[in-house]
């Protein structure tokens, strides 16, 4: 027990003297699983799924229920249905922040 909690901590160290992004703790836990965890395969199999969950969970800390990370199958899927229900494409626009409020400054022909 005590070898690895001497090996932990020298992650640990090295973790915060190479990186100082505010990830840190993102990649100290990435670390942690990579050279600790029982069975890294399933850190291999489960990557993609960790990582579309961190993403998902980081956006939602926002707190605005407008603001939403959606995978790229997620968004494939609500963009057919928003065609199937409405038949609505969308609009290109120029848009620009004025005041605290969004304005369109240009529609986007075609």
């Amino acid at each position: 027990m005590g070898g690895i909690l001497i090996h932990q901590r020298d992650i640990v160290k090295r973790v915060l003297t190479i990186n100082e992004s505010s990830y840190w703790k993102f990649e100290l836990v990435n670390t942690l699983l990579e050279t600790e965890y029982l069975e890294p395969e399933q850190l291999i199999e489960n990557h993609t799924k960790m990582m579309e969950k961190a993403l998902k969970a980081y956006v939602e800390g926002i707190g605005d229920p407008h603001t939403t990370y959606l995978s790229k199958e997620e968004n494939i899927e609500l963009q057919q249905s928003l065609h199937e229900e409405s038949g609505i494409e969308g609009i290109g626009a120029v848009i620009e922040k004025k005041d605290g409020y969004i304005q369109i400054e240009e529609i986007v022909k075609n």
